[in-house]
Parts: structure tokens; C-alpha cells; sequence
């Protein structure tokens, strides 16, 4: 369905990145990463790994995770591949929501209103 996306912006699940293999067990799928880059440039937005499992707790729009493997085992095994496959990285640690996007609209040579 992606192929022939244009002029979107995609926000990609946690396991965009990987598939299954035949144990069940997550690997790096090479061809959903040749289709983001295809289709166009891979922004990675970084939080550090105690922001993430506090972002998480207690959230029933997520899978619960906890029944396969903690969430913080699956964050370490995702997150190289993520950063990997980024075109550009943004911390958004110290950053507000607005200030994020002002940084990547910028990057993506964007001018904001």
C-alpha cells in the first residue's frame, strides 16, 4: 500500500522495522527498511529508555508487552535498529512538541508558517 505514497508523513509502530521469524522471535526486516527509504527520508525521534517505559505504563492503547518479554528487553533490542535506520535523529528530550517539529521541517528544508 506504500509503494506509491506521496507527500505523507508516516508515524511507524514500534515493530515497523522487524518481522517474525519462524520461533516467533523479532528480526530486522530489510525490506520494510528499503521501503521507508524509498519512499521517503527516516526520522528518528529519541527518548531515553526510562522515558519510554514510563511513557507506556498503564496505557490500554498498547499491546500488553509484558506477556512476551518486558518492554525494556524489547526496547533495547529495537532501539539500534532504529537508530541505524535513521536519515536524521532528534532528541526530544528537552525539546516541546513545537520545537521538535520546527527542528524537523528544517531538516526536511520545510518552511513552517
Amino acid at each position: 500500500k506504500l509503494e506509491n505514497a506521496n507527500e505523507i508523513i508516516l508515524d511507524c509502530g514500534g515493530g515497523i522495522l522487524f518481522d517474525l521469524d519462524a520461533e516467533g522471535n523479532e528480526i530486522p526486516s530489510q525490506r520494510k527498511l528499503d521501503l521507508l527509504r524509498k519512499i521517503g527520508r527516516i526520522v528518528y525521534l529519541e527518548r531515553g529508555l526510562e522515558e519510554l517505559i514510563e511513557k507506556v505504563k498503564g496505557d490500554s492503547t498498547r499491546p500488553d508487552l509484558s506477556k512476551v518479554t518486558s518492554y525494556r528487553s524489547i526496547l533495547e533490542k529495537r532501539l539500534p535498529v532504529y537508530q541505524e535506520a535513521a536519515h536524521f535523529k532528534l532528541n526530544l528530550s528537552k525539546l516541546t512538541k513545537e520545537e521538535a517539529a520546527e527542528r524537523v521541517l528544517d531538516w526536511l528544508g520545510i518552511k513552517s508558517k
